[in-house]
């Protein structure tokens, strides 16, 4: 499916909302279920869950980089402020271990899709004259 329309670019965002949203309640039944767990059960869960975790941030990493690209470096920064504060909302307001946690993968999902639209950004900007500064 092409996204060259505002339209569907806008549907691509809110499926990835929705999918957010979803993988935020499981991360919470997942951390009140993890604090049931006795220790040997609880490893075993955590080598389970993040080696997964970690192969899907890999791909997301690759994905952001050629989005700040495509859709621009202001957008890509705002989209980015946006759900860094979602996080730091999330970290603020939660008291149990899970849902902070799902808080700090939230920010950092933020904070990697800041990161390349402001290397972007700084590339664009910066010549000859004023390399020095940058």
């Amino acid at each position: 499916m092409p996204y060259g329309t505002a339209e569907a670019r806008q549907e691509l965002l809110d499926a990835l909302g929705t999918a957010t949203d979803d993988i935020g309640v499981a991360l919470s039944a997942l951390g009140d279920a993890y604090e049931q767990l006795d220790e040997v059960n609880a490893t075993r869960l955590e080598d389970v869950l993040f080696a997964p975790v970690q192969a899907a941030y890999g791909r997301a990493k690759r994905t952001h980089t050629g989005f700040a690209d495509r859709y621009g470096y202001k957008k890509t920064i705002a989209v980015s402020i946006a759900i860094k504060i979602a996080g730091y909302l999330l970290m603020a307001t939660q008291r149990g271990f899970w849902p902070f946690t799902t808080g700090c993968l939230v920010l950092a999902f933020g904070t990697a899709i800041f990161k390349p639209g402001v290397w972007g950004s700084l590339q664009r900007t910066m010549d000859k004259s004023n390399s020095s500064v940058g």
